[in-house]
This record gives structure tokens, sequence and C-alpha cells, in this order.
């Protein structure tokens, strides 16, 4: 799907000090087709792996191995581990995240205070309320509410391997105690 593809290149981008790719850009990119816009679902259309791989080569020469292996490769093996992990742990979390959302009443700032734990202390400072709601939660950074949908997705496209069940259960539950 064009979304995590959307996520991965913006990763790749931004771990290489570059600014991540507006949405027309990944369509451009990717050689997107007006069939593949028209059959597409709510979710985006589906990207071929041939499409995958032109765009791979427009940003980084394939035939020069290491630095296709150093910016490129070594992202796709991390977010493989990283959906796999993913994969594993939210079925166990999302009925507490499910709760969580519904005790805050999707409150933006609540939500925040919760997602803020998970992220190193050096790193708290410079992230601010509107880039959670906007480029986490996807949603306007001017809403005061999260809707559960994207709650749901934002936590599981944010979760890393570190986060394990039982570190974002406590976290969680810590919150739901207030």
């Amino acid at each position: 799907r064009i979304q995590a593809v959307h996520r991965l290149f913006n990763h790749i981008a931004m771990t290489n000090g570059k600014s991540p790719f507006a949405p027309p850009a990944i369509a451009m990119l990717m050689g997107i087709t007006s069939s593949q816009l028209k059959s597409a679902s709510e979710l985006g259309p589906i990207i071929t792996v041939d499409q995958l791989m032109g765009a791979f080569a427009k940003l980084v020469p394939p035939e020069d191995t290491q630095v296709f292996e150093r910016k490129v490769v070594v992202h796709i093996k991390h977010e493989v581990l990283r959906l796999r992990h993913v994969k594993s742990v939210m079925p166990e979390v999302r009925p507490l995240l499910i709760e969580l959302h519904a005790a805050v009443e999707g409150n933006t700032r609540a939500l925040f205070e919760w997602f803020l734990e998970l992220i190193p202390q050096q790193d708290r400072p410079g992230v601010p309320v509107e880039a959670f709601s906007g480029l986490i939660m996807q949603t306007d950074p001017k809403e005061t509410k999260v809707d559960l949908e994207n709650f749901l997705e934002g936590v599981e496209n944010n979760i890393d391997t570190s986060d394990t069940s039982a570190k974002l259960a406590t976290s969680i539950r810590a919150h739901l105690a207030k």
C-alpha cells in the first residue's frame, strides 16, 4: 500500500538528512497510474514491486551497492523487523489503547501526555503537541480530539522494537489510574 511506502520513504529521507515527501511527490515518484487511483481503496493504491524498485532507483542508484545498502536496504530491513514486532504487540495492547482513548474521550492533550512517555527523555522537548496531532495522529493540529481510528493507527505506525507489550501496558494503566 502506498501509505506504508510513504512512511518508509519519509523514514529513509529523514534519516539521511532530507525532508519528508509530500503525498503527491510519493505518487509521482512511484509512477502511480490513473487506473491504480481509480481502483484504490480508502487506504490508497497498491503499488507494484517494479514501481517500488523504480522509485528506490530514482533516489539512490542501485548499481552503487554500498550507498544503496547504507541509505535504503538497512532501513527496509529495520522497517520489516518493526512491522513484525508491531504485529505481535498491537493485539495485546489494542484493548488497553481503546480503553485509554475512551477514558480521556479522545482528548489530544491527554493522549499526547501518554505518548510523550514513550519518547526518550532527551527528545521530549522537541515534540510539540501540534506535531503529535498532525504527524503522528494524522489530524488537524488545531483539533482538540483524536478519533479512535487515527489514534490506533498513529500508535501502530510509531511503535518501535523497544516498545514491548509490557512497557506499553504499564504506561497505559498508569494513565488510566490518574
